[in-house]
């Protein structure tokens, strides 16, 4: 079927909606070979639109073929003529005189073939001008009829522009806009249905076209029952048409949240949180918050979450403590061996940070000496590489006791010291795996960035290392994931695991960024900022951690310093 036909007959026929499909439809339940073996078996009545249509085509096919064979005979004619014309031309160089009429044609029966060549011609072209005629009558819109149109259920939704009286589909909670284009001969169009989805329609008529507009409030498929005034002369009369638009789900309301079993091995909270307000050497109070929500993966399944976190501000020296841990999801008891990490690092440093302090604050006093400088910094790396190794012991003693392979509690582990002096912040650091850990503060008196880990990539996408693997305590493996950085001054710490580092941070690029870290955290601090002075601020971050964002559903864990 030529496209001007397909279109003609799109725009022109309504098929009954029993889960057919019209030509170039998107129905797929059926095709049109069933729509085709139903109207053979009579149980589509006979669309006299439809059988217009085809007799158009018939007519077009015949008047195409008509026109083809007059070419033809006028090339053969042509052709005849030219091969008399050289016969002649042949004879007359060997000296024979020759008619110059063509042979067994006298003058009279040349005049008698030409005039009855023209005759059919004359006749040919009439019968041409006739059928042409009929197609284009053929082709007259269906309006001009006057009867009206039955009212049909309409259930396919046909591409944009294909037939007027068509919108796309859309999606609940996104903004709805869309025109229908109508031939100029309606003057008018009320559409009901769109109440229960909280949209609404306007019908310009000047550009000839319908709105539908608004938000979704719903998600389901409206049926449309549209009234067209069709203006015919100085008559007018109504035309009845039903269209169908499908609202689709917001994917959010498909992820179910299942709570987890309290009776598995390992149970752990769907959500948890803790906020402690520090009083700070600075002058000004600081506030430490860490919460920690199961990933919607997860809460699909009913599966129990697998990050931890553990924090700490130990008044007698002023010190921050921050430990995050992400269990490995491939592994069936990382939630634990997160637990173990964290707890232990925990148990591990704090009795010894007074040590430490000291070393500080004399290189504090003696106006940072830099010969005090180093032996400061490697006692903070020997107080957090043994605390990392026994974090792994305990994970081992674990496995062992229940006789599971270590792997089974592969857990990614985070860990910050820090503590303001006089010269400013010093932040001792340890990581492995992915996440992000970052201050953001001042410089030099200029915003400053101070990334402090480097997410690491396991030999394939989307693996990482592990606290349990042996090779990271390897060498200088373990020496280039410590470090120590001194920051004058600091407006946050952040540490976070990769259900939202990933989500937030999209390449590399942008987790080097400082305008992404600041955008960030000016969102955070919003979220804070509202509920500061309420007692309420973890729960405002728990709810903070819900953010939408496509494809990246893993548990969500997050601590700050600020």
């Amino acid at each position: 079927m030529s496209h001007a036909l397909r279109d003609n007959a799109e725009k022109n026929v309504d098929i009954p909606a029993q889960g057919l499909t019209r030509a170039g439809g998107t129905t797929p339940q059926h095709g049109a070979a069933t729509y085709a073996l139903m109207k053979r078996r009579g149980e589509i009545p006979e669309d006299p639109t439809q059988r217009r249509a085809e007799e158009w085509q018939r007519q077009r096919i015949a008047v195409k073929s008509e026109a083809q064979g007059m070419e033809a005979e006028r090339r053969q004619g042509g052709a005849e003529t030219e091969c008399w014309k050289q016969e002649v031309r042949a004879k007359e160089q060997d000296g024979e005189t020759v008619s110059q009429t063509p042979p067994d044609a006298g003058e009279e029966r040349q005049r008698q073939l030409l005039r009855e060549m023209e005759t059919a011609r004359q006749e040919k072209e009439a019968r041409l001008r006739r059928r042409q005629q009929i197609a284009e009558a053929l082709r007259e819109p269906v309006l001009k009829r006057q009867e009206p149109l039955p009212k049909i259920a309409q259930t396919a939704t046909a591409r944009p522009g294909e037939q007027f009286g068509y919108f796309h589909n859309g999606r609940k909670g996104e903004a709805y806009l869309c025109e229908a284009k109508f031939p100029a001969k309606i003057s008018d169009c009320v559409i009901r249905g769109l109440e229960p989805f909280g949209l609404k329609y306007r019908f310009k008529r000047e550009q000839h076209v319908c709105q539908i507009y608004g938000t979704p409030l719903v998600a389901g498929e409206a049926i449309l029952d549209m009234t067209l005034s069709v203006q015919d002369g100085e008559r007018t009369h109504e035309v009845q048409l039903r269209r169908s638009v499908t609202f689709n789900p917001d994917p959010r309301d498909l992820w179910k949240d299942i709570p987890t079993p309290t009776d598995i091995e390992y149970y752990k909270p769907d959500c948890d949180a803790c906020r402690i307000i520090c009083e700070s050497q600075e002058g000004a109070p600081r506030h430490l918050v860490a919460v920690s929500r199961r990933g919607r993966s997860h809460a699909h399944a009913g599966k129990p979450r697998d990050d931890h976190f553990k924090v700490d501000y130990v008044t007698e020296t002023g010190w921050f403590f921050l430990s995050v841990a992400d269990g490995a999801g491939s592994a069936s008891c990382a939630r634990k061996g997160a637990e173990l990490a964290c707890l232990t690092v925990h148990e591990q440093i704090c009795p010894h940070l007074a040590e430490l302090d000291a070393l500080f604050l004399r290189y504090a006093a003696e106006q940072q000496a830099e010969e005090l400088k180093q032996p400061a910094a490697k006692l903070a790396y020997d107080l957090l590489s043994r605390a990392v190794w026994e974090a792994r012991q305990s994970i081992l003693k674990e496995a062992q006791r229940t006789g599971r392979d270590s792997k089974e509690y592969a857990t990614t582990l985070m860990l910050v010291l820090c503590k303001p002096f006089s010269f400013g912040w010093v932040f001792a650091c340890y990581s492995v795996g992915d996440g992000a850990m970052a201050v953001l503060g001042t410089q030099d008196g200029k915003p400053a960035l101070r990334l402090l880990s480097e997410p690491d990539e396991g030999e394939f996408s989307g693996q990482t290392c592990f606290l349990t693997m042996s090779r990271i305590f390897q060498g200088e493996e373990l020496h280039k994931r410590i470090t120590v950085h001194f920051v004058q001054e600091v407006k946050a710490l952040l540490l976070m695991t990769d259900g939202i580092s990933d989500a937030r941070f999209e390449g590399d690029a942008a987790l080097h960024s400082l305008e992404s870290w600041e955008a960030l955290w000016q969102e955070l601090e919003r979220v804070l900022t509202v509920s500061e002075g309420s007692g309420k601020e973890e729960e405002s971050l728990l709810d903070w951690l819900l953010f939408w964002s496509q494809g990246n559903h893993d548990d969500r864990t997050i601590a700050l310093v600020y």
